[in-house]
């Protein structure tokens, strides 16, 4: 076996120091990473414009809604009338950092007999929505996404 040692003139540890030298690093950053607390930190509450405080988004609801993307995650039960009578709910905006945070939604089905797209505007946390027989209620406006409940289906 072939032991490199220091060369004067470099200072740069090689062979079985560099290797000593790397087990001492991550053994340092090891240790050092349980010395934090146990429990992690929570998310500091962002203030809004008006000065009150707005808790930190908490990703609740059954559903889930982002921008470009045509409907919910999972989709809505299919409607008894079929699947063209099932409606998508589609995130048209949303202002989570507004107080209160607003989201405006759009449902829409494929049936022509149920009168095409039904905007909601400005909805905020509790609010619902109905089309179709089928109501959504607004449980968490975020920073990209939006969740909700189902609470009402044909």
């Amino acid at each position: 076996m072939r032991v490199r040692t220091r060369s004067a003139a470099s200072r740069r540890p090689t062979g079985p120091s560099l290797l000593a030298g790397a087990a001492a690093a991550a053994l340092a950053v090891a240790v050092l990473a349980g010395c934090g607390s146990a429990a992690p930190a929570s998310p500091p509450p962002q203030s809004s414009a008006k000065g009150t405080t707005v808790a930190a988004c908490q990703h609740t609801g059954a559903y889930k809604l982002v921008p470009s993307v045509n409907g919910s995650y999972p989709l809505l039960p299919v409607s008894p009338r079929g699947a063209d009578a099932t409606p998508r709910v589609r995130l048209v905006s949303a202002r989570p950092a507004a107080d209160p945070a607003t989201v405006d939604l759009s449902l829409i089905a494929d049936d022509p007999a149920l009168g095409g797209p039904k905007e909601f505007p400005g909805l905020t946390v509790g609010e619902t929505a109905e089309y179709a027989g089928y109501t959504v209620r607004v449980t968490a406006i975020c920073e990209g996404e939006v969740w909700f409940d189902l609470t009402a289906r044909p």
